[in-house]
């Protein structure tokens, strides 16, 4: 009988929440406020930077006319280089991108460092960094890829960088 006791304690314990994580097991040391707004996107990797303006802030559209006409997809690869309408915001960063067609959303945080765009916390590619060379003339923004090793055949580095971004103006 003492073994049987002995054994359902070790099970029971095993199985009990036990104490909760420690705060600093959370990427922003908090584990419930590392989110600021309904659509903050999650920190996998890299603590959430401050909400300041950068110099690229603005919402962006590009209209893409090469290639195939987009087919809905739910299990294709992220970042198909489809024809049609797409939008990227960036916001104090933050970044939120929709194409239209294909119903493809990606989110994500970003840093301007100098003159370099750094992209972090993609649940599409949650432990790489991209990092682009950006420049904006007459309102566009031109990414160029410096590096980003995001799966499925580097398809981000040449979705954003295909061609210019122009600004939003609906």
């Amino acid at each position: 009988m003492t073994l049987a006791a002995l054994v359902t304690a070790v099970v029971l314990g095993a199985c009990s929440g036990g104490a909760p994580a420690s705060p600093s097991a959370s990427p922003t040391g908090d584990p419930d406020r590392w989110r600021t707004d309904p659509i903050e996107p999650y920190p996998f990797t890299t603590p959430i930077p401050p909400r300041r303006s950068t110099p690229v802030d603005g919402t962006y559209r590009r209209d893409y006319e090469q290639g195939a006409r987009p087919i809905p997809c739910r299990r294709c690869a992220p970042y198909r280089l489809d024809r049609g309408v797409a939008g990227l915001e960036l916001r104090a960063g933050r970044y939120r991108l929709v194409h239209e067609a294909s119903a493809f959303s990606a989110s994500g945080h970003y840093v301007i460092d100098g003159g370099r765009f750094v992209l972090f916390n993609d649940p599409n590619c949650p432990q790489t960094r991209g990092v682009y060379q950006w420049r904006i003339e007459a309102g566009a923004l031109s990414l160029q890829v410096v590096e980003d090793d995001c799966a499925f055949d580097l398809l981000r580095a040449r979705y954003l960088s295909a061609a210019p971004w122009e600004p939003d103006t609906s």
